[in-house]
């Protein structure tokens, strides 16, 4: 341990921000982003007006001498930026400098340095914090360093210098699952009423500039902020969108300015942290056509981690989350942190998701108009998921050829026979075959108004599934128009008459073409039969047949064939 009097007198010297020495990372009590077995201390020091710089490094078992230890760096352009490695077991690391190499040149210390977990969080209000009454104390070492300030400091509500949010509440469960005992640091940069693709002239929008990454623009602040905090993070999680639902028409814009404005980031800060992202619930019910196709692009959005959905979910003014939303969020991402960079998991992850498409379903127990539906089964970690709530609130709605149907013509139902599957169709219409089928699924107002939900087996905590939008449907294999309207029951054959009696279920009007084929499959009898809805027995004369085997094909207008096998006895 160093000794307390040059330890005080050293504290004594200014440092921390002096007139021609100022210092972008590291700042006091700051975090030091673990990798493996060490962690990085990125020393950029703004120095104008010295040719020499030295440092010392400590830690909390140093005991060298103070005067011992020293090393130069570099100064370039009147900067030093440079990347320390340091063993993650070591604590409280402090770094003494001075501008040249002698003991009485300007110096001082910057102390507090410890290896930790560094998040970065960006976007608009409900990433900064919009929750008036949502205040949750830290619960173990949670550190953040706030805008515009010169220091880190003991996290607290608001981390983002408005309302409480979903951080703490994250921190709080990833200093316990963790479980190193390293600080959690919280590096808040989001900004309320901001956008990242089209918008209206009253809102700033997250854009980089290629000619000046760190000008004064979200970005460039936000560059700056993360800079402060050492350059390397965790990870960067990003809840925002709000901002585009009135906007923007095509998820791929918003894919493609997000896959852009991360890159710019990984680019600008030299690192290859990952990213998680959530898809948005509230909506103020002004703007509402496009939400959707905001949900859809976050459904789905490289270079990113979908934690879950804020769909389904309570807002407190039709926008910003309520407490008990904000507190699922923090568990959201602080899962999919767990989840997929420790292998640890938690019952807020993953998300309820839909499959690639809807596919082509049934009910023939007259309950529908027509016979035809559809369904979209959902899985949860790659496995069907059997979903456990459903709430008789509209929230599907049906494209055909490329025209959106009323909402309200449209009923959703749990499959009766798999119930990892939801069915959707028409109230009062047919299911038609010939046409181009989307299906979406979003809410039709507020986000709590989504009731498509599972329960976590475990943990009893409700799943909200995951928006989509224009879902394209799968039909058969061939053309739209063939598929198969009438199902085979049963073949009896009928001696006494002398005749087979073929059992069809029939789904609509329409002729069939009727063949009896010996084992050889030749055609021995072919007739004509008309059909109609429902079940009815089409008799197949047997007269002048030896007694075998004998196979009965049926044909509809399409094309599509059914053969069975009978047997006549005489």
């Amino acid at each position: 341990m160093l000794r307390s009097a040059i330890l005080l007198l050293f504290m004594t010297i200014p440092g921390i921000i002096h007139a021609q020495v100022a210092f972008i990372s590291p700042l006091p009590f700051g975090i030091l982003q673990v990798h493996g077995d060490h962690a990085d201390l990125r020393l950029w020091v703004a120095v104008q007006g010295y040719s020499t710089f030295s440092i010392k490094l400590s830690s909390d078992i140093d005991t060298s001498s103070l005067q011992s230890g020293w090393s130069s760096v570099t100064v370039r352009n009147d900067t030093v930026d440079t990347l320390i490695t340091v063993p993650k077991s070591l604590r409280n690391y402090s770094i003494y400098w001075r501008t040249g190499l002698a003991a009485n040149d300007t110096g001082g210390m910057i102390s507090g340095l410890t290896p930790g977990h560094i998040i970065g969080i960006a976007g608009q209000s409900n990433a900064q914090g919009f929750t008036w009454e949502m205040i949750v104390p830290a619960e173990g070492d949670i550190r953040m360093l706030p805008r515009n300030d010169s220091t880190w400091v003991p996290a607290h509500e608001p981390t983002g210098g408005a309302g409480g949010g979903p951080w703490i509440v994250m921190a709080n469960e990833l200093y316990q699952r963790i479980g190193d005992t390293l600080p959690i640091g919280i590096v808040n940069a989001a900004i309320g009423s901001t956008a990242l693709t089209t918008t209206s002239l009253s809102e700033p929008i997250w854009r980089r500039n290629p000619n000046n990454p760190e000008d004064t623009s979200l970005y460039g602040k936000a560059l700056r902020l993360f800079r402060s905090a050492g350059s390397e993070l965790e990870c960067l999680g990003w809840i925002q969108g709000e901002g585009d639902a009135g906007y923007m028409p095509n998820p791929n814009i918003y894919r493609v300015a997000f896959a852009n404005l991360m890159e710019g980031f990984h680019e600008d800060l030299t690192d290859t942290f990952p990213i998680f992202h959530l898809q948005i619930g509230g909506d103020n019910g002004a703007a509402t056509d496009n939400w959707p196709a905001v949900r859809e692009a976050e459904r789905i959005l490289p270079p990113s981690i979908l934690v879950g959905t804020a769909l389904g979910r309570s807002v407190d003014d039709g926008l910003h989350y309520s407490p008990p939303t904000m507190t699922a969020v923090g568990q959201m991402f602080a899962g999919a942190l767990l989840k997929e960079r420790y292998g640890i998991s938690t019952p807020m992850y993953p998300p309820l998701m839909p499959d690639s498409n809807a596919v082509l379903d049934s009910i023939t127990d007259g309950s529908i108009v027509g016979h035809y539906c559809f369904s979209v089964r959902w899985f949860r970690n790659n496995l069907p998921t059997q979903i456990a709530l459903l709430n008789p609130v509209q929230y599907f709605a049906l494209q055909k050829d490329g025209s959106m149907m009323d909402t309200s013509q449209v009923w959703a139902r749990i499959s009766p026979s798999d119930p990892t599957r939801i069915l959707i169709g028409l109230r009062n219409d047919s299911i038609t075959l010939n046409h181009d089928w989307r299906v979406t699924y979003d809410a039709t107002s507020e986000s709590d108004r989504a009731p498509l939900a599972t329960v976590d087996p475990a943990s009893g905590d409700t799943i909200f599934a995951t928006a989509f939008y224009e879902l394209p449907v799968r039909l058969p294999p061939g053309t739209q128009d063939g598929v198969k309207e009438f199902n085979v029951q049963f073949v009896e054959p009928n001696p006494t008459m002398n005749a087979i009696n073929c059992y069809i279920l029939a789904f609509k009007h329409e002729t069939m073409t009727v063949e009896l084929l010996d084992n050889l499959g030749a055609v021995l009898r072919s007739e004509m039969a008309v059909l109609e809805e429902g079940v009815q027995d089409i008799p197949i004369s047997t007269d002048g047949l030896s007694s075998g085997n004998y196979w009965i094909e049926l044909r509809d207008e399409n094309g599509n064939e059914s053969l069975e096998k009978a047997i006549v006895v005489h």
